[in-house]
């Protein structure tokens, strides 16, 4: 196929060849009707552009691990991997989206009929699920008390003075 003739598509101008589930979301083009033994049916464009547009967007959130699978009815899957995180985004045919989260293989979480516009938004948050600030809070992080930090001035620790500083609190 000569690049040269084929429409412009904006999404097309930014391919990204690094990226193997961006391409394999890109080759379910080829995918005609029966691919899946006898059965499967041909994906339509904006499938295809929607799942890789979400996957950019999961990309670029930061999660690198991922993988893209196509259904026999048209549906089309992206999965994110993230330690002991699944997610799954399930694009129908119809256009809607289904929204799997599961932590170490258990149901935390399923979004059925969500738009576009909403799984994005997911994605959005999807650093706040892999990472629950509220386990690692303690009550001792911060600055000390006003004073309690002593910073030499010169190598001669009788000219001490006290700053607020944390330089003092480096091991």
């Amino acid at each position: 196929m000569n690049n040269l003739n084929a429409p412009f598509h904006a999404l097309i101008a930014y391919i990204s060849d690094f990226d193997p589930t961006e391409a394999k979301l890109l080759n379910f083009r080829i995918l005609l009707p029966g691919w899946h033994y006898g059965d499967g049916v041909a994906f339509s464009e904006s499938a295809i552009n929607d799942a890789v547009i979400l996957h950019r967007q999961i990309y670029f959130k930061g999660f690198q691990r991922t993988d893209a699978f196509a259904g026999a009815c048209g549906e089309i899957q992206v999965a994110v991997y993230h330690g002991d995180h699944y997610f799954q985004f399930e694009r129908e045919s119809s256009g809607q989206w289904n929204i799997t989260h599961e932590n170490q293989d258990v149901e935390v979480e399923f979004l059925s009929g969500q738009t576009f516009d909403q799984a994005v938004n997911y994605i959005n948050g999807l650093n706040s699920k892999v990472c629950d600030s509220s386990i690692v809070y303690t009550r001792t992080i911060g600055t000390p008390p006003e004073n309690s930090l002593v910073t030499w001035l010169s190598k001669n620790p009788r000219r001490a003075e006290v700053f607020p500083s944390l330089i003092g609190t480096v091991r």
